[in-house]
């Protein structure tokens, strides 16, 4: 799986001054994640290449609350996902079944998917194992505005 992770700085002092004036502070906080989570989900999924359509639509949230952490995850849920992030590389081959149904959705012709899925896995075709950086791009889009939805959010709650 994909995993970038961000930093909000502030975010404690802004969690501790829901808490000081919301009865219900976990509610208010869990409704700032949502709001954030929704609109990188919804940016990924517009950045997210559409072969198939599987990859963007594939792209969950998920908050989770600890003791003292607030934890919201943005994810493609697709095994592939790194591998279309991060090119082929050097490490380890995609998955075969995946990249035969990419090829057939991008109209190769039926007698050569197999050759070419083996191809890329292998990293003989070069062209095709290049990274597509859909979630690197989500973030550095969307960093000016997860401050403008958190500050919002914050004058909404008169804070």
């Amino acid at each position: 799986m994909i995993e970038f992770k961000i930093k909000i700085d502030g975010l404690d002092s802004i969690i501790h001054d829901i808490e000081g004036i919301k009865k219900d502070s976990q509610v208010e906080i869990v409704k700032l994640l949502t709001r954030v989570g929704d609109r990188t989900a919804k940016t990924m999924e517009a950045e997210a290449p559409k072969a198939t359509g599987k990859l963007s639509k594939s792209i969950k949230y998920k908050i989770s609350i600890g003791s003292s952490v607030y934890r919201l995850e943005i994810f493609p849920d697709v095994g592939y996902a790194g591998w279309v992030e991060s090119g082929r590389g050097n490490g380890g081959s995609p998955p075969i079944t995946s990249l035969k149904k990419w090829a057939m959705a991008v109209g190769f012709p039926s007698k050569k998917i197999d050759a070419l899925a083996r191809s890329i896995a292998q990293g003989k075709n070069q062209s095709s194992g290049k990274p597509n950086k859909f979630v690197e791009r989500t973030f550095d889009k969307l960093l000016e505005s997860i401050d403008s939805t958190i500050d919002d959010y914050l004058k909404e709650l008169k804070i």
